[in-house]
């Protein structure tokens, strides 16, 4: 069993070897191991640190790049077999570079460090190349960058990755010719009967970065896999780790046929979308709230309200009382007895 690596970003410190590791460790016992690599390099160090684990593995290795820049050159020739594409611009080589800050004490000690590695690169390349050290420092100065066959003749890699050719051969007979059509037609025919006797399944079918067809026979053509997805490749259930570039290059681990892990490429946009969901929630939650309790207070002041006015209709104010009580009793007197409190009050 083939382990399959991926590289396929920036060399990061404290990170990517890290991701290197736990791919080859999700096989049981491979008996060698494929490294893909898409990289324009990052960390010097960390990239050692993975050439020097693949080497140590103790099973052959092979390094495929599609491009391999800077500190990732130096992971790309790990492999005892180094593949590469057959195009433009696919291995790039130069001096270490550094963006820092300081005094001229503390800048001199930056460039005393840039020489070591410097001369680290060049003895590097030029025992793995068998090419005279001169050459190498010129290469790294000039900032080398090398297609494909250019990688190949100068040892770089060791070949080009084959495109399938296929191709017909036309049998100008035209008796045969024509025999051949007739033949092809019935074949033809058979297989379109057979195709619609059958009930058609529209599966998710999704290529991996090595061009590989991972098979999710429960899911739908719209749907997207996650985990706990049954996967299957060449009939077998899926095994290891796959990067899929039509799902923004999602790596996703699989055991037994069964997506055990799922990594999106950018997990801050990961975390934002969640803050944004949860904050959203939040807010939706306060809003309820808020509406609800509102709704309550209105109700109560509206029953208070009543209350108010029920209360004033039944306790008037004791000068409006004694008023009425005044003119109900001026009603009931007689003339003679109103003439008589008259006098009475101007007294």
């Amino acid at each position: 069993m083939t382990a399959n690596i991926y590289i396929y970003t920036e060399i990061i410190h404290n990170k990517t070897l890290i991701d290197v590791i736990r791919q080859f460790k999700s096989y049981d016992n491979p008996s060698d191991v494929t490294v893909f690599i898409d990289s324009s390099g990052g960390n010097k160090y960390e990239g050692d640190a993975i050439y020097n684990y693949l080497i140590n593995l103790g099973i052959p290795v092979k390094t495929v790049a599609a491009r391999a820049y800077s500190i990732a050159a130096k992971i790309f020739m790990a492999g005892d077999v180094r593949e590469v594409a057959d195009a433009n611009d696919v291995v790039g080589i130069h001096y270490a570079w550094v963006n820092t800050s300081g005094n001229a004490a503390e800048l001199q000690e930056v460039v005393d460090q840039l020489a070591v590695l410097d001369k680290e690169f060049i003895a590097f390349y030029s025992e793995k190349l068998n090419v005279d050290k001169d050459t190498i420092a010129n290469m790294l100065e000039n900032e080398t960058i090398l297609s494909g066959k250019e990688a190949v003749a100068l040892g770089f890699a060791t070949q080009i990755k084959q495109n399938i050719d296929i191709s017909a051969k036309l049998n100008l007979n035209k008796n045969e010719m024509k025999e051949e059509k007739k033949n092809f037609l019935n074949k033809f025919k058979e297989i379109i009967e057979s195709y619609l006797k059958e009930d058609i399944k529209n599966e998710l079918i999704l290529q991996d970065g090595t061009g590989q067809e991972v098979v999710f026979p429960d899911l739908d053509a719209a749907d997207t896999p996650g985990v706990g997805d049954m996967a299957m490749v060449n009939g077998q259930p899926a095994q290891g780790t796959y990067i899929f570039p039509s799902l923004d290059n999602r790596e996703m681990m699989f055991e037994d046929g069964v997506a055990v892990e799922t990594q999106e490429e950018d997990p801050e946009a990961v975390f934002d979308a969640y803050v944004d969901r949860i904050e959203n929630k939040i807010k939706n939650k306060l809003t309820v709230s808020w509406e609800s309790k509102l709704l309550e207070k209105e109700k109560e002041i509206e029953k208070l309200n009543k209350e108010l006015k029920k209360i004033r209709a039944e306790f008037k104010s004791p000068e409006i009382e004694i008023k009425q009580k005044e003119e109900e009793v001026k009603a009931e007197l007689t003339p003679a007895q109103k003439i008589k409190i008259g006098r009475n009050y101007n007294k």
